[in-house]
């Protein structure tokens, strides 16, 4: 699964040399660490794509989070060698308009999701447990 955030691609599945709490607590960044920082007590929406041929339970740790839209359909299932998938634009990959969403949609609250294959997932948290 790969994920971009600010312009910055993060890809899963690397086991970092030094554990991910070490590198934060010395302020370093490791390109094996998917991490952000965001502000406290802010409403942060992510989406989520998965580019892996398997579904992915995604989870938050320390805050549940309404899941705004999740976007089904799949690219046709033709993977490369390393198991990475193509995946649709984020307008073929939902029902409606990312904006039309965001503006008007309450969502159902939950502490881990599945992710599809070739899916994506809007989903929206309080960034109100620092920890």
């Amino acid at each position: 699964m790969f994920m971009k955030i600010a312009e910055r691609k993060f890809k899963q599945f690397y086991l970092p040399n030094i554990p991910a709490l070490f590198t934060s607590a010395a302020d370093r960044e490791s390109k094996h660490v998917n991490m952000m920082s965001v502000s406290t007590n802010k409403s942060v929406t992510i989406v989520l794509r998965n580019q892996g041929w398997s579904d992915h339970p995604m989870h938050l740790h320390g805050h549940h989070y309404e899941v705004l839209a999740l976007g089904t359909k799949k690219a046709p299932d033709i993977c490369d060698e390393n198991y990475i998938c193509p995946l649709l634009t984020l307008e073929e990959a939902f029902s409606e308009p990312i904006a039309d969403i965001l503006a008007t949609r309450r969502g159902v609250m939950k502490d881990s999701a599945i992710l599809p294959s070739g899916g994506a997932m809007i989903l929206r948290f309080n960034t109100d447990n620092p920890g």
